[in-house]
């Protein structure tokens, strides 16, 4: 059986887990085995039996008793033993049973309902938290890219709405990034079942066609960003500035409402500088790593590229985006090794 655990911290009153149970077996070769299988009912001469429209009679047959009432319950009783003894061992004086209240003839005494009316209020709760935060992003999203979406051509619009429906999200510079992460792991994966012999022409059609429309949807917010910081800045000389500098520069005046001064431009440069490196930095430490040796190959190749992207620019890291990146750098070593 494979079991899929999932630990919850993020709050503190509440750690748990979810364990997501197979009802297939593996076999012994690693296979799928059969998680059922059919029998055919005879009568009492050993002949099949037929049904009215003259199919023969049969029934499933359960291949194992994971999903019995029994087995569940021996679980339970089997999870309130371990968990007793990591209980005391923890020095926790407090133990749990698998019996219900009515087993062990206890009256609920309107806990149960509290309980219930408490977990609705804070779904409640949550999910106008959720509604607020989800239309707040709306907004924010439309507030940092009112020029590049307010200046695009009419042409320009439709092929976003065509790009859109294709990479199935909204597309958006920020939103880009993940989307190239994704399609990364996408071709991993194509590549993994090229290897194995299952090739599905379906799921790369499917990657090729997202990967074109992700090359489009760059190209586009990258000529919109090179028009407006042209349209709002004329004289500035931006020809050593990279796509995202110039989209930083660009979402800055539309959040002002107004074109930068000087110092402005040089904050925003800044920032936008040492934010494109930790971003890159992320996007090649989220991508999967198969083996130590290439995670410090990587690892040597961000140190270069950061170094390289620095001397280039010719200035110094904040020294709160010099811990980003070596705290990344040194967190992608340790979950490897």
């Amino acid at each position: 059986m494979v079991a899929d655990i999932a630990i919850h911290r993020d709050d503190d009153k509440n750690p748990h887990a979810h364990v997501m149970l197979t009802m297939c077996p593996f076999l012994e070769d690693g296979s799928w085995g059969a998680k059922l299988k059919k029998e055919y009912i005879l009568d009492e001469d050993g002949e099949s039996l037929y049904t009215a429209s003259g199919a023969k009679k049969s029934r499933k047959i359960d291949m194992n008793d994971w999903n019995k009432r029994e087995k569940i319950q021996e679980w339970r009783q089997a999870w309130a033993l371990y968990a007793n003894q990591h209980l005391a061992l923890a020095g926790v004086a407090v133990e749990i049973t698998e019996k219900s209240h009515a087993a062990l003839g206890l009256e609920q005494e309107g806990r149960s309902s509290d309980r219930v009316e408490i977990n609705r209020q804070v779904k409640a709760r949550n999910d106008k938290v959720v509604s607020l935060l989800e239309v707040d992003e709306k907004l924010t999203n439309l507030e940092n890219h009112q020029l590049i979406l307010q200046a695009l051509f009419p042409a320009e619009k439709k092929e976003l709405g065509q790009l859109s429906k294709v990479l199935k999200m909204y597309v958006k510079p920020e939103s880009l990034a993940d989307k190239r992460r994704m399609l990364y792991l996408w071709d991993v994966k194509l590549q993994a079942q090229v290897d194995l012999g299952l090739f599905n022409e379906s799921s790369y059609k499917g990657y090729q066609a997202q990967e074109e429309a992700f090359q489009l949807a760059e190209e586009l917010f990258n000529r919109e960003a090179d028009r407006l910081t042209v349209k709002y800045y004329p004289t500035l000389d931006t020809s050593q500035w990279t796509s995202y500098e110039k989209r930083e520069l660009v979402n800055e005046t539309a959040r002002l409402g107004r074109t930068l001064n000087e110092l402005e431009i040089k904050e925003t440069l800044l920032q936008a500088r040492e934010e494109e490196v930790v971003e890159q930095v992320q996007s090649i430490l989220k991508q999967p790593i198969p083996t130590v040796i290439e995670a410090q190959e990587r690892i040597q190749a961000v140190q270069t590229r950061a170094a390289t992207f620095s001397n280039s620019k010719g200035y110094r890291f904040s020294r709160k985006h010099l811990w980003t990146v070596y705290f990344l750098l040194k967190k992608t070593t340790m979950k490897v090794c």
